[in-house]
């Protein structure tokens, strides 16, 4: 089990690390935000919102069946790809056509016509990047998932500066994505081939088309539902309040985004593992789900209650005077990130033992609330508004979830695991509840409010032997990766 966890601890750190290469993404749309200024930030955000909800239907919930199959059987690997390759390639054309459809009967203007042409196209080319990224973690080469992403987002970072230090705008500015990408992808295919040695091929199976799209069916109900109510918020903010309304709003939700980040680099490190458990022993499957869930208790408690004591110097150290009106939403934000962090755990607990149809669910469920509360309160809230449809959304999602795994004998124990961090966050909220009156820097005072953290999780002994002897090896297991 040790040598299990280890893999485990492994290829979550890849993982993160991975997912970690965001952080380019992140500080690239900030200084955007500050080129652009918040009414030409808040056209670009919606032309962004308005294309990732159509993500996923070229998707279609295959790229999770790809790694819960070929980390079950990997010698079906090239027989499983060129057949999701070429669904991708059918689903890539309808769903273009749909986005150029909607958005030139939306009214917008020329200049948002163009830029959702420019990333919906960037769109369909991350959408091939991920199947490939896919494949990479079900084979457990998790170190070619994060060369990947760092080539990827680092290009990305490079060539966005320059674009806005020559001044130019929002269509430039989005051609930059969709350059990057397309080099990116070229670069996985020759990974591919090099060392996973599977030569992507189109292949026409019908009946595994057939197959794919059955047991994808959850998975791509549930992420096109997730997609929905993460940037359904957004596009109906466009349509009914003004683009600087928009920039404000989604000033303090990218920096949800840039938060969700450890999460996601979790489940994925663990669902393929969480997927073979789930054929030998429920009793691994639980204990897992356990050590998963005081990971997300210990990063998600401090984040929500810290994020609301400094939201004001967070909002002003990254955005600048223009984004003012971000702080109010960003305090209420901040608290989607506790039922994001552990409602994304239950979402891959729930996939890997086959009860994807829980998810789709819950989801679906809340989808139409989000969409309900937004009609009731962006007229007269505006973007507070749709600040607090979001994290009612989050919680709706998360207890049913929860409620099911824990009628089923999946229990997590939050109360026990959340105790300690929660304890270590209150002290250090009181600490700088009295320090915010002295407006210092957010960059002054992260790093330090972290070390103190981490002190006081240790001295409440929230990590178990076993776990620092996991931590303790790492690096040495992580030598012996080629």
């Amino acid at each position: 089990m040790m040598g299990t966890q280890s893999n485990i601890a492994k290829n979550t750190i890849f993982s993160f690390l991975s997912r970690f290469s965001n952080v380019f993404n992140f500080i690239l749309i900030i200084i955007a935000a500050r080129y652009l200024g918040d009414s030409e930030y808040g056209i670009f955000s919606f032309a962004l919102a308005f294309v990732l909800i159509f993500e996923l239907f070229v998707d279609l919930g295959l790229r999770q069946n790809l790694v819960r199959e070929v980390s079950r059987y990997k010698n079906k690997a090239k027989y499983y790809l060129g057949n999701i390759i070429t669904i991708k390639i059918v689903l890539s054309f309808i769903v273009f056509c749909t986005i150029a459809l909607l958005i030139n009967i939306s009214g917008k203007s020329p200049t948002v016509k163009m830029a959702v042409y420019v990333l919906g196209l960037s769109t369909i080319v991350k959408s091939f990047q991920l199947i490939f990224r896919s494949l990479f973690q079900a084979f457990g080469h998790f170190e070619l998932e994060a060369f990947s992403e760092y080539v990827e987002k680092i290009s990305i970072f490079i060539l966005g500066i320059a674009i806005l230090q020559f001044g130019h705008g929002i269509i430039v500015f989005s051609f930059v994505f969709l350059l990057a990408r397309v080099l990116n992808l070229i670069m996985l295919i020759l990974l591919t081939l090099k060392k996973i040695h599977v030569i992507p091929k189109l292949k026409f199976t019908f009946p595994l088309w057939i197959e794919l799209i059955k047991k994808s069916f959850p998975f791509a109900i549930s992420s096109i539902l997730v997609a929905i109510y993460f940037y359904i918020d957004t596009v109906m903010l466009s349509f009914m309040k003004s683009d600087a309304e928009v920039g404000w709003y989604s000033a303090a939700y990218r920096i949800i985004e840039g938060l969700v980040l450890f999460p996601v680099a979790l489940c994925a490190g663990i669902f393929p593992s969480m997927s073979i458990f789930h054929l030998t022993s429920k009793d691994a499957v639980i204990e897992l789900f356990k050590k998963a869930n005081k990971y997300m208790l210990v990063t998600s408690i401090p984040i929500a209650i810290l994020g609301t004591v400094m939201s004001k110097q967070i909002i002003l150290s990254l955005y600048g005077n223009a984004f003012f009106n971000s702080i109010i939403s960003l305090k209420i934000l901040v608290w989607a990130t506790l039922f994001l962090f552990l409602g994304a755990l239950t979402s891959y607990v729930l996939a890997s033992i086959d009860k994807q149809w829980v998810v789709v669910l819950s989801t679906g469920v809340g989808v139409i609330v989000n969409v309900l509360l937004n009609l009731v309160l962006i007229p007269k809230y505006s973007y507070i508004g749709t600040s607090i449809s979001t994290v009612v959304t989050e919680f709706i999602v998360f207890i049913i979830n929860v409620f099911y795994l824990y009628t089923h004998g999946y229990n997590a124990l939050y109360l026990k695991a959340g105790i300690r961090p929660l304890f270590a966050t209150t002290i250090l909220g009181i600490i700088l509840f009295f320090l915010k009156d002295f407006n210092l820097n957010f960059f002054v005072i992260i790093l330090p409010t972290i070390v103190i953290y981490i002190v006081i999780l240790s001295i409440l002994r929230v990590w178990s032997k076993e776990e620092l002897s996991i931590f303790s090896n790492l690096w040495f297991n992580l030598k012996k990766v080629h």
